[in-house]
């Protein structure tokens, strides 16, 4: 079918790179790119500007107040889903996926092989991969990913297997929605809903999303820490990924704690990775974003090391991990999720 389009929605708030990278990988699937900027003074918002195929939008106190909010939603998921369901509705492109800037797509029939494969089905399910490093990988999107597995964790991951249950993801497992533009079904982060409860969707066959989850050990550790001093947010996370934000709350070096975390968590010693290969459960996907960047974006400096986040997130890094230790009995006192 000819003419047809497809787009990436996006609510972002990361260092530059992260975004570039995200913006430019997209394109060369063929894309068109939303990317609504959660800080409307981020200075990332006009270098994306200037890319072809890419439509920024700054989330500024006129932005919230036209869908009826009174100030900016102190929540992120309300924040994506509001603007998601406007893209949407807006019909910016025939079929459109909400990610995060550390979520890329990978499909390599191509989009509309899983598309065309919907049927009577109202939305498409794309499962996440979820990225693991070996021993020596380096660099922001070096490494593998590991999928979902059914049982046997700790035959996998011995004793850090109680961190990434049910499914042996430390971030999600469940997919997100791809959908439609103009659907009247109700759009949340993963999963589409009617009057009478989830609508019928079709798995995708072959597309998956690469979940980057913490593009370096300083860049995952700055998320976790952000969610330990925020509360309402650690109560929406499952048991077991609270359980390892515990552990680094409760730390004496929180610091060295949420960092430690990282490695335990996502650089794996190779037994683990043959262990994981056996099970179907380790995937390599090509993956040259420098060279996809340089022909998107050849004006704009990128840095693939990680050096360059790392050194802008390190102060930070230092700040949380101070207000948590500052307020580690307030802060430890808060329940577990059920």
């Amino acid at each position: 079918m000819p003419d047809r389009r497809w787009g990436v929605v996006a609510t972002v708030r990361e260092p530059l790179d992260l975004v570039l990278a995200f913006a430019c990988h997209h394109l060369d699937m063929g894309a068109e790119v939303t990317l609504f900027f959660d800080d409307p003074e981020d200075p990332a918002a006009a270098v994306l500007d200037r890319l072809d195929g890419v439509r920024v939008i700054r989330c500024d106190a006129a932005h919230w107040a036209a869908f009826g909010w009174d100030r900016r939603p102190d929540i992120q998921t309300p924040r994506q889903n509001t603007n998601f369901r406007w893209a949407v509705a807006r019909g910016l492109a025939d079929w459109l996926i909400h990610l995060d800037a550390d979520e890329f797509l990978w499909a390599p029939e191509g989009v509309w092989h899983d598309v065309d494969a919907v049927g009577d089905a109202d939305w498409l399910a794309v499962p996440p991969w979820e990225r693991v490093l070996a021993p020596g990988d380096t660099g922001l999107f070096a490494g593998a990913f590991r999928s979902a597995v059914e049982g046997g964790l700790a035959d996998i991951y011995g004793d850090d297997a109680r961190f990434l249950e049910p499914k042996g993801m430390a971030g999600y497992a469940s997919a997100k929605p791809m959908v439609p533009a103009l659907t009247p079904h109700l759009v949340v982060t993963h999963r589409v809903m009617g009057p009478d409860g989830p609508r019928p969707r079709r798995r995708a066959e072959r597309m998956r999303i690469l979940h980057f989850e913490g593009l370096t050990p300083t860049h995952w550790a700055v998320k976790q820490l952000r969610y330990a001093v925020q509360s309402e947010r650690r109560i929406l996370m499952r048991p077991a990924r609270y359980a390892a934000l515990r552990e680094i709350i409760a730390a004496q070096d929180v610091r060295a704690a949420a960092l430690e975390r990282f490695d335990r968590t996502y650089r794996l010693p190779a037994d683990t990775l043959a262990t994981l290969s056996a099970r179907g459960a380790l995937h390599s996907v090509p993956f040259d974003i420098e060279g996809i960047v340089a022909r998107h974006a050849p004006q704009v400096e990128f840095d693939a090391t990680g050096a360059r986040l790392d050194l802008a997130l390190a102060p930070r890094l230092d700040e949380l991990a101070a207000e948590v230790a500052a307020r580690r009995g307030a802060l430890l006192a808060v329940p577990a999720p059920g």
